[in-house]
């Protein structure tokens, strides 16, 4: 009993260990590329700060100690290093600790990013239930969500203010957070930005999961469930769940990567002070220390997000719940 107990404990390691150790190698990989396509910008914070205004002496002097002479090798290294030691940087625009200036930003980013969630989710499992359904053929359910995902977020952020700020009134058209106060406790602020985020993106998700929809669907002892008179409820709890736990996680971890680089756009839109505002003038003033931590930021939500529907899978299998 004792060498089986192992043996099966052993078997449910396996896989967390082996996904474990691939995410690290992917996240890995990611900080490479991040790091090396921020290296590659021309130009660099120091020199723009200067402007002309400093000799090519000075100017040498500044890069030095900001560390922009090292070779890329050994930037790298010390870069990967702080930021496993939670060293994050200093920025080279304003001379501020990187991880106070996200901390200043997070909380308006996190707030449409949540807000978003809670209409993503549902709306997405609607669309894709009308996507699937008809199974191979493609329904009008399927082609009004390929239209909506189609939609630019400039498009639908003027579609969204014209109905319900200029139209119904409900919400302000502008999302001036007032200074030290919470996202959250101006829901009505977030309206706009979150619908601009999570309109494109539910439909984006729902075409993503309408093929494993499909398969289930056709799966046989699915198929001799819904023969046999099982309930919907059922069938939909018991039976498909099962089968599309894993491409769901896989869908939603794209769909957070998304929505964290997509408030970059809606954040400058409405006047938003967040992590996507943040991301664009930190790449206009070429401060990398900035850009390689939301990069990577969003990198590691995606490899996360693969990692914990890789254990799904594993967990779950394609089991016969019967």
């Amino acid at each position: 009993m004792i060498s089986t107990a192992r043996h099966s404990g052993g078997v449910r390691l396996r896989p967390l260990l082996v996904t474990a150790a691939r995410a690290l190698v992917l996240i890995l990989a990611v900080s490479v590329i991040v790091f090396g396509v921020t290296a590659l910008l021309p130009g660099d914070a120091v020199s723009l700060r200067a402007a002309g205004r400093m000799s090519p002496e000075q100017l040498s002097v500044l890069r030095s100690a900001a560390g922009l002479d090292e070779p890329l090798p050994v930037r790298y290294l010390a870069w990967l290093t702080n930021v496993v030691g939670g060293d994050l940087g200093t920025s080279t625009s304003t001379g501020r600790s990187v991880a106070s200036m996200l901390g200043n930003r997070l909380p308006v980013s996190t707030g449409i990013v949540s807000v978003a969630l809670v209409v993503i989710i549902p709306l997405m499992g609607i669309l894709a239930v009308l996507a699937s359904h008809g199974g191979g053929r493609r329904p009008a359910g399927s082609a009004a969500t390929t239209a909506i995902a189609a939609l630019p977020q400039v498009v639908v952020a003027a579609l969204v203010a014209a109905i319900l700020s200029g139209r119904a009134g409900l919400v302000p058209p502008v999302s001036l957070i007032p200074a030290g106060r919470s996202p959250l406790a101006h829901l009505e602020l977030l309206v706009l930005p979150a619908l601009t985020l999570a309109l494109p993106a539910s439909a984006y998700a729902a075409m993503m999961l309408r093929g494993p929809l499909v398969d289930a669907a056709d799966t046989p002892y699915i198929v001799d469930a819904r023969m046999r008179g099982v309930g919907r409820a059922r069938l939909t709890a018991s039976y498909v769940l099962p089968v599309v736990a894993a491409p769901v996680v896989r869908v939603m971890s794209f769909v957070l990567a998304g929505l964290i680089c997509g408030t970059a756009l809606v954040e400058n839109m409405f006047g938003l002070s967040g992590l996507g505002e943040l991301f664009v003038t930190s790449i206009a003033t070429r401060d990398v220390a900035v850009v390689q931590t939301i990069s990577l930021l969003a990198a590691v939500v995606v490899v996360v997000g693969m990692a914990i529907a890789d254990l799904v899978a594993a967990c779950i299998g394609r089991k016969d719940p019967r």
